[in-house]
């Protein structure tokens, strides 16, 4: 049973219907007369990611799947909002061209779900990495927060920042010398799935989005911009090194007004030999500043920053 998806701006009337509850159905079916939907690969609360065949081209691809009903529900903006605000995300990061990026090779819709196709190579998530392996060696945690500032770094550039980087939008595969690389995802679109502030809390104050990788500002609800990629950066990065994030409580309230409020916990205090290496600390120091303006302004001074911090730590190391 074929499923017809035209572009942006035709959406087809579909015999069938995306349910975002029971994605599974997807399987078998074909998108943009084009893409067969294979397995799911992973679930989630408001899109899935299913790996699928590019029949055109014959070459396996990763497609993730958004529900229209579910972000209408989620952020309370109107359709025709979203489909905008997703077209310009999707084809601002189709042209990125940053080894340090995995960009997407086309985008679509249909009535009842947004699509982004990206191509399928070998690898892992660095959620599903760390949750593996826990803690990171520093050296390679510093270098993976090196790949991920310098694919924001082409982004921002475009005038475009991320806003919502972490560790499930990072992808850690191999160059061509089989050298582990990290790979970010999903610049831009992955903001379509943010709950706006103020954030609607349940009885037991938990919110609707992750707070975990939030900056002061967004937990706020006020504005924010590249200065943000930055903090959640520093987040990813203490996480890699420490095996945590900073805050972990029962409540996401607690959660965000941690970020608000409280510095986070020295890394030293987690790994002691950390300590020693200064030009580490102060890009952790600097990344997770509750003032945006006293965070870097730039990706390119993070790179240096982080890029310090390697030589010294191998000095410290050796």
């Amino acid at each position: 049973m074929a499923l017809s998806v035209q572009r942006m701006s035709t959406p087809a009337s579909l015999p069938f219907r995306y349910d975002y509850l029971a994605p599974q159905a997807l399987v078998g079916h074909v998108v943009a007369e084009r893409y067969l939907i294979r397995r799911l690969a992973k679930r989630g609360s408001v899109g899935s990611v299913f790996e699928a065949l590019d029949t055109r081209e014959n070459r396996p691809v990763a497609i993730k799947v958004i529900s229209i009903s579910a972000l209408t529900r989620r952020t309370g903006q109107h359709i025709a909002d979203i489909v905008e605000q997703f077209e310009t995300a999707a084809a601002h990061s189709r042209r990125l061209e940053s080894e340090f990026t995995v960009p997407i090779t086309d985008f679509g819709r249909t009535t009842s779900f947004l699509f982004i196709v990206v191509d399928l190579v070998p690898g892992i998530n660095l959620k599903d990495l760390l949750a593996r392996e826990g803690r990171l060696d520093p050296l390679r945690a510093m270098r993976f927060a090196m790949h991920a500032a310098a694919s924001l770094e082409e982004s921002h550039n475009q005038g475009w920042y991320h806003g919502d980087l972490r560790p499930s939008n990072i992808f850690i595969a191999r160059d061509a010398q089989g050298s582990e690389m990290a790979r970010v995802l999903d610049h831009g679109t992955a903001r379509l799935q943010a709950v706006p502030l103020p954030i609607q809390l349940t009885a037991s104050g938990r919110a609707a989005g992750l707070p975990d990788y939030m900056s002061p500002e967004q937990c706020r609800g006020g504005e924010f911009d590249r200065r943000t990629d930055f903090y959640s950066l520093g987040i990813v990065l203490y996480e890699m090194l420490s095996g945590t994030v900073p805050y972990r409580g029962r409540s996401q309230l607690w959660v965000m007004q941690q970020h608000i409020t409280s510095p986070p916990p020295f890394i030293g205090e987690v790994s002691p030999r950390l300590a020693r290496v200064s030009h580490l600390v102060a890009v952790l120091d600097t990344c997770l500043a509750k003032a945006p303006e006293l965070r870097p302004a730039h990706a390119r001074k993070l790179v240096t920053l982080l890029d310090l911090a390697v030589a010294e730590y191998l000095q410290t190391r050796g």
